[in-house]
């Protein structure tokens, strides 16, 4: 997908820049993909979520089921 206009531009893994003959963007394949990932990652609903501080959390210790053999 061009990363500037986005339309689909379909090429090889071989095809190491991407030019989109729709628009003329042309740019190296990572950055125009990691430029798509970036947008899609940005445009996710936040979702705020209750932070419990670690010193509230209990931990216990559970022994192993498995024990090694005695030397």
């Amino acid at each position: 997908m061009c990363s500037n206009c986005g339309s689909i531009v379909k090429k090889d893994l071989s095809v190491r820049v991407h030019e989109c003959p729709y628009c003329g963007f042309i740019a190296d394949r990572d950055y125009n993909a990691a430029v798509n990932i970036h947008r899609v990652g940005m445009e996710q609903p936040f979702e705020p979520v209750e932070m419990i501080p670690l010193h509230h959390i209990s931990v216990m210790q559970v022994l192993s089921m498995k024990q090694e053999a005695p030397p």
